[in-house]
């Protein structure tokens, strides 16, 4: 009797012990830490020097798997948004003319990565392809959030941004 109500509590604990670590882990790969508006610090970036920025203001929203990025650079609005589920999705390339993308968005832990894979002519008839990563990462106390990005044909260039 006593074996079978140690055996109880082992497995009652080990259950509790599952859920707490399946929270945590939630709140590991939850994209609302990264939701707000954003601000470009560019002492602290390592810039595209192609694409010279002079303001940059980041607004994040999510709903679901999906999470929205809202750029104004220099005044100039851009957004993209993501299916965060790791799955590879095609869609047109809102800055070049007859090119698609193909992104997969993964939540990775305290991290987003994006890979996208960037084919240049008509849709079906690529022309030239080249592969960029975005590497999203926030900072401990929630006030700085870094970006990391690489390519193909480029070496790592870093975003950080502070809360506002």
């Amino acid at each position: 009797m006593k074996i079978v109500r140690l055996s109880l509590a082992v497995v009652a604990i080990l259950g509790l012990a599952g859920i707490f670590a399946g929270a945590l882990s939630a709140q590991e790969s939850s994209p609302s830490d990264l939701v707000g508006t954003w601000v470009l610090n560019l002492a602290k970036s390592k810039p595209d020097k192609r694409f010279p920025i002079t303001s940059q203001t980041l607004v994040i929203a999510y709903s679901g798997q999906t999470i929205q990025f809202n750029y104004t650079t220099d005044g100039k609005p851009l957004a993209f948004t993501y299916i965060v589920d790791g799955k590879e999705r095609t869609t047109p390339n809102p800055t070049f003319k007859n090119s698609a993308d193909i992104i997969k968005a993964t939540w990775k832990k305290s991290a987003l990565d994006v890979v996208n894979m960037r084919q240049m002519g008509p849709v079906g008839y690529s022309v030239t392809s080249t592969f960029l990563s975005e590497h999203w990462t926030l900072s401990s106390d929630g006030k700085t959030l870094t970006e990391k990005t690489g390519s193909d044909f480029d070496s790592s260039h870093v975003y950080v941004y502070d809360k506002q």
